[in-house]
């Protein structure tokens, strides 16, 4: 015999009016996600009332204890219990102030909702100043959405809101939140962009019993932000002002040098209603287009103020985001401000007709060409690299400094001392060489490059033959993978040293001596020869010129070259630990934020050579530093990784990289550039430097016709 189950049919269940209770608890759901949610909304109102000043306290990442106290304007006895009720509000009374809101809050929803879902009392003393409101201090208290008492209280004047075991009825909700820490870093820092839009007002936080911050009322703008922000980033933020069609957007804007991986420090706000908005992220990035890498995004605290009709601020739950009537005037005004900002980085003298900018007076005399005029020195801040002041250039009666420190090649920066490591210590002696000078007919001795020593001539067939079977040997693609350690480039991508073999040049003098260098040079000229490419010479003392077999040109730019080629040796050694103890100890003083960020990277840094020792009062004592990097270099170093300028390991590779390789601006003589172009072609993903930027660019003949218009 078979049974049937049969499944009875469900049961229509009625339209039912929600309880008041339930009610909030919705509402809460959405306007109250964390702790952080309840000090945005608390402090609002508080500014709202017209506070000049107003205290917060956290405790146990607010989930203990949040405690808001302003001096505004104060709630009447009559209205307190109003004010816990759902959709009572003083902010708008018609439909007509809706839609042109001047406050920040406007829905009558955020005190019940939190008194929903927490232990809530609220104290208030009106202002003794208006006529007709008694001036007595009065409190209500509610436990989760239930007034439980009420009566007269002690205060001198402005409001206290008190919220405690938040979520304590809703135990689902508490499985949502982060650590106590974490909580207790959102809290502080939306409270903190609460205080960058009002620096007309004081402001103070508190974790507990210790103060985090405070803000007296009045700040600049600058002011407030070098509290929350590294030095080293607001002291060089841009400011903006500009007004367009009836927008204005002003503010501050980081130097593009400044930039970060992440865009946590990209600001916004609309009416001062703090905001997250896509449109004005683009056109923020959008005014950086050129300046930085795609991966790159810089510090702004930009405010947006337009007539309250044109924005829509009633489209999200927590009102952090918001519609604009005409985007594209939007669009258009902020990305204007913020390249306004920016010209003036970028500033160039006028130059008349027919006259070289970078030339400043009559022609210089050959003894005089190493040294840069006066309008190319002025520029020389400015230029492609992202550390100009590392920029040097090099004479013909030695080196000229417009950077910091003597202008010394960077350790193992060509040769084959490169080969074997990345860290030899500085005062390593760059490799012998031995340089062949073939004397041509027609040109004194007397004419040879000033840079170059003057020696005595070998036989120029030699170094023919030499030119010639490097020629032959085949073409050297210049993206082709890099070989493996060990092995050879392939017969045009050795920088030929010592005599005739397969061996990598320092194989064949031992591991501790020099490599004995020995390329062909022709003397008048600034040719020479590595492999099948020609090195033609420096333009701006920046980007290498070379010939690819007879049909190719090829320009590099030196400090990505070599950028790579150090990134990819940091890769292999670096995480080795090798250290340089320092005779003294440098002390670098630390702002809270970068000793917080000095905890979190602490192992990394110790890994790639940094001794450091804390002291007492945000002090950092650097014992030693990675060997190749200057002391200079190594506290500019650790001042970019503690600002939150890199995020990872890799971005620690690469700023290491860049601070050790040769700069822009920088004169080489042909033969350091031809070492530098041999290490490069054995060198992995040598087509880009590590941050993103071509290091080479080539034009084959049909480019260079195409330029020329010779082909259509």
């Amino acid at each position: 015999m078979t049974t049937e189950h049969t499944t009875p049919p469900a049961q229509r269940r009625k339209i039912k009016a929600l309880p008041p209770e339930l009610k909030n608890q919705i509402a809460a759901g959405e306007v109250v996600e964390r702790p952080a949610s309840v000090i945005k909304e608390l402090v609002e109102n508080s500014i709202d009332a017209g506070a000049t000043h107003v205290d917060v306290t956290i405790e146990d990442g607010g989930q203990t204890l949040i405690m808001v106290r302003d001096n505004g304007s104060g709630i009447p006895q009559e209205e307190l219990e109003l004010a816990v009720t759902r959709h009572a509000t003083s902010k708008v009374y018609d439909l007509d102030e809706l839609m042109r809101i001047g406050s920040y809050g406007f829905r009558g929803e955020a005190l019940p909702s939190i008194a929903s879902v927490s232990s809530f009392r609220i104290t208030s003393a009106p202002d003794s100043g208006v006529a007709g409101v008694p001036s007595d201090a009065y409190q209500i208290t509610v436990l989760h959405g239930v007034v439980q008492e009420q009566g007269p209280a002690a205060l001198h004047r402005g409001t206290l809101v008190e919220i405690r075991n938040l979520f304590g009825n809703v135990p689902a909700r508490l499985k949502f939140l982060k650590t106590q820490s974490t909580e207790a870093k959102r809290c502080q820092d939306l409270l903190a962009r609460l205080a960058l839009a009002r620096p007309d007002v004081g402001m103070t936080f508190s974790i507990g019993k210790r103060e985090v911050w405070r803000f007296p009322a009045n700040q600049t703008l600058r002011d407030r932000l070098a509290v929350l922000w590294p030095p080293a980033i607001t002291d060089e933020m841009l400011p903006f002002d500009h007004i367009r069609q009836g927008y204005r957007a002003y503010g501050l804007a980081g130097h593009p040098q400044k930039a970060q991986p992440r865009a946590d420090r990209m600001l916004f706000w609309v009416n001062g209603r703090a905001v997250n908005d896509r449109l004005m992220l683009r056109a923020t990035r959008d005014a950086y287009k050129g300046r930085l890498l795609s991966k790159e995004y810089p510090q702004v605290a930009l405010f947006l103020e337009l007539a309250p009709e044109w924005v829509d601020a009633n489209v999200h739950p927590a009102k952090n985001e918001v519609r604009f009537r005409d985007e594209n005037a939007v669009y258009m005004a902020v990305r204007r401000a913020v390249e306004q900002a920016l010209e003036t980085l970028t500033t160039l003298e006028p130059v008349q007709a027919g006259q070289d900018p970078f030339v400043g007076g009559p022609a210089q005399s050959a003894d005089d060409m190493g040294a840069p005029s006066s309008a190319f020195a002025q520029r020389q801040s400015h230029g492609p690299e992202r550390d100009p002041a590392h920029a040097r250039t090099q004479g013909t009666q030695g080196t000229q400094e417009t950077g910091r420190g003597p202008a010394t090649k960077p350790i193992g920066f060509w040769g084959s001392m490169d080969d074997r490591s990345v860290m030899p210590q500085r005062g390593t002696p760059s490799p012998a060489t031995h340089t062949e000078f073939v004397q041509t007919p027609g040109v004194r001795r007397d004419m040879a490059p000033a840079a170059m020593p003057v020696r005595e001539p070998m036989a120029a067939p030699a170094a023919h033959h030499r030119q010639d079977e490097a020629s032959e040997a085949g073409q050297q693609d210049l993206h082709q993978a890099a070989p493996q350690d060990g092995q050879q480039a392939g017969h045009g991508a050795e920088y030929r040293a010592g005599h005739e073999t397969d061996e990598p040049a320092y194989a064949q003098h031992g591991p501790d001596s020099p490599a004995q260098t020995d390329t062909s040079f022709t003397e008048g000229e600034t040719a020479m020869r590595i492999g099948d490419l020609t090195y033609m010479g420096q333009i701006g003392d920046t980007y290498l010129v070379v010939r690819q077999g007879r049909d190719k040109l090829v320009l590099l730019d030196q400090h990505a070259v070599h950028e790579r080629i150090l990134y990819q040796r940091i890769l292999r050694d670096a995480s080795q630990g090798l250290s340089q103890l320092l005779a003294i100890p440098m002390s670098l003083p630390l702002h809270s934020s970068e000793l917080a960020r000095l905890q979190e990277m602490w192992t990394e840094l110790g890994e790639m050579g940094f001794s450091l020792q804390t002291e007492g009062g945000g002090s950092l004592r650097v014992k030693g530093i990675p060997a190749s990097l200057s002391q200079s270099e190594a506290r500019e170093f650790l001042r970019e990784v503690l600002s939150g300028q890199v995020q990872s390991m890799e971005d620690m590779w690469a700023l290491m990289a860049c601070k050790s390789a040769i700069k822009a601006r920088q004169k080489l003589t042909p033969d350091e550039a031809a070492g530098l172009i041999a290490q490069w072609l054995k060198t992995p993903d040598r087509t880009y430097c590590p941050h993103g930027r071509p290091a080479v660019v080539q034009f084959d003949i049909d480019a260079l016709e195409k330029l020329f218009k010779r082909k259509g």
